[in-house]
């Protein structure tokens, strides 16, 4: 008797759960410009829960999250899943795919997809064939302006790649006005994200050293003696 209880119950459970399912999806990332394939760009991926309360629909706990980076060839793939949502309908209303495509120097492009039939009918150009590759063609950026604004929009939790596109940035542009604050965000980076705080004290010490009298020097004079304290 508790065995047909107990399988009622779980029947009752899957008929009121919801899901997101996403086919494997095969691409390749070119520049928009020469079409040559852009090797070592990132591909970050979340299936995301979607929960309604009072208010209104938002996202839940976090399925399935990955990480992957093109090959030479600029191709990648990711395997198809199905995310599913335990909480009862109207509480648990399937999920959300989400994914972002990332590489130095390149404008980020990412792509939302709210409903398994979003696959049949994509609203992006680059899904419309979804049975065959994706191509996913990305943007060089053209200056620095737009090139910090790239910086700062991206939001993937993605620290060394960070620190990475700050260099690339002092790099590229040495004279522009947030420089000082791309230096200041890699000690940051690396105090924060990185819990190395050997390497912030020395990332910090380049912004007083290189960009003295900025408002940069001065955030990074104050964590300096917040980290040497903790060192004492």
């Amino acid at each position: 008797m508790k065995k047909v209880i107990y399988l009622f119950c779980i029947l009752v459970l899957l008929s009121g759960c919801t899901s997101l399912k996403t086919p494997e999806i095969k691409g390749v990332v070119v520049d928009a410009e020469t079409g040559r394939p852009i090797a070592d760009a990132r591909i970050y991926a979340k299936w995301q829960k979607t929960v309604s309360g009072p208010g209104g629909q938002t996202g839940g706990d976090i399925s399935k999250e990955l990480r992957l980076t093109t090959k030479e060839d600029g191709s990648f793939a990711i395997p198809a899943y199905t995310l599913r949502n335990y909480k009862p309908y109207p509480f648990g209303q399937g999920g959300t795919f989400y994914m972002v495509v990332y590489a130095h120097g390149y404008k980020n492009k990412s792509f939302t997809f709210n409903e398994t039939s979003n696959f049949e009918r994509p609203g992006y150009e680059e899904f419309k064939s979804i049975d065959q590759v994706v191509k996913i063609r990305s943007r060089e950026i053209k200056n620095a302006v737009e090139y910090w604004e790239n910086i700062k929009a991206l939001d993937v939790k993605d620290p060394f790649f960070d620190l990475e596109d700050y260099k690339y940035f002092i790099e590229k542009y040495p004279n522009n006005k947030n420089t000082p604050r791309a230096q200041y965000y890699i000690g940051y980076t690396y105090e924060e994200e990185i819990k190395d705080h050997k390497k912030a004290i020395v990332e910090y010490e380049k912004v007083l050293r290189n960009y003295p009298g900025t408002d940069s020097a001065k955030s990074a004079e104050e964590r300096l003696m917040l980290l040497k304290k903790k060192q004492k």
